[in-house]
């Protein structure tokens, strides 16, 4: 008996984990830390700035 079908695995990862990290966890910090100006543009911090701040280097 099977807990999970096989055709719902695969044998490799759909994403890698550098690119888990910079969809996820550096979309999370840019949306945190994003700026509405009074003409209602939004400034985001670039991910790569965010890359170097300490606390969201990779481990």
């Amino acid at each position: 008996m099977r807990l999970v079908p096989r055709y719902w695995a695969r044998p490799t990862l759909l994403v890698s984990a550098g690119r888990y990290y910079d969809t996820s966890v550096l979309s999370l910090a840019q949306a945190e830390r994003s700026m509405v100006t009074l003409g209602g543009k939004v400034l985001k911090t670039p991910k790569d700035l965010l890359r170097t701040q300490p606390g969201l280097k990779r481990g």
